[in-house]
């Protein structure tokens, strides 16, 4: 399952909770896309089993809170997303999007990890493969 959500993480958090209560997975289940909540968001979501998908938004000069968030989340749940044609990340800002761009995504996500972009892509593909079920 893909969750595109905006402005209303309570409100989808609870209708997950529904589904997953119903029988719905509890591993390996989706992927929040273009993540933009709050520490205490990620942390629910993550319980839930899902992924946190980051954008090129991290990279962007207001995005203190969002920047500080992910560092906190583990590697193994979190992949790496272009959104083309959307959120080109700095320093392509109002540029369409395209998947060339998402070394300034990944190299942000590094940094905040303070591991190296290969640790970050090798963890990314990992954690789609895992999600999609994709295998060599």
């Amino acid at each position: 399952m893909i969750i595109h959500c905006r402005e209303a993480y309570e409100d989808t958090i609870s209708i997950v909770t529904e589904w997953q209560n119903a029988g719905g997975p509890l591993e390996h289940c989706g992927v929040f896309h273009s993540f933009s909540g709050t520490q205490e968001h990620a942390y629910r979501i993550i319980q839930q089993g899902f992924y946190i998908g980051v954008t090129g938004s991290i990279t962007y000069n207001k995005s203190h809170e969002l920047r500080q968030t992910i560092a906190n989340v583990p590697k193994d749940k979190l992949l790496l997303e272009t959104d083309a044609p959307f959120l080109s990340p700095h320093p392509n800002r109002g540029q369409r999007n395209e998947p060339s761009f998402l070394h300034w995504t990944a190299n942000q996500v590094s940094k905040l990890k303070n591991t190296s972009l290969e640790s970050i892509a090798r963890s990314s593909t990992l954690n789609a493969n895992a999600l999609f079920n994709f295998t060599n």
